[in-house]
């Protein structure tokens, strides 16, 4: 599970829980913003999706639908399905279960707090000089990020 903060169970779809939290993702090994599923009948099975995978459960546009009019979304969705309950053929009604949860919670997703680690400025600023950036102390503007 997370090493860099913990998982809180937010909401609920059907049987499904979700919650979110942050977790090293490689290849760079920084803190990204997970989604966490998992099923009430078998809590043990977790789903993670960083919050950069999402863009694989989009169903807004016609572009997100195959030739036959599914959207490409389910195949992806299956794929979550069969991690959360622990099956390799899901039902129907689990695959759209996991894509309307991803769906339904992708902006809590979006709209989550750094890690507490950045939170701090000056946690912030170790970060930005190690990755090359350069603080400077304006007297009148603030800070500045070069």
């Amino acid at each position: 599970m997370s090493s860099t903060a913990r998982i809180t169970d937010t909401g609920r779809k059907g049987d499904l829980r979700i919650g979110f939290g942050f977790e090293r993702q490689p290849p760079r090994g920084e803190a990204e913003a997970c989604m966490y599923l998992y099923a009430v009948r078998s809590p043990r099975q977790v789903a993670c999706i960083p919050i950069r995978q999402m863009w694989m459960f989009d169903t807004r546009t016609e572009a997100d639908r195959d030739k036959a009019g599914e959207y490409k979304a389910l195949e992806h969705a299956r794929t979550v399905a069969k991690a959360v309950y622990d099956t390799q053929n899901p039902s129907e009604m689990d695959v759209h279960r996991c894509l309307n949860a991803i769906e339904d919670f992708m902006t809590d997703l979006k709209n989550m707090p750094p890690p507490s680690t950045w939170r701090n400025p000056e946690t912030l600023e170790q970060a930005l000089t190690a990755k090359g950036y350069d603080m400077v102390n304006m007297p009148t503007a603030g800070r500045i990020i070069h």
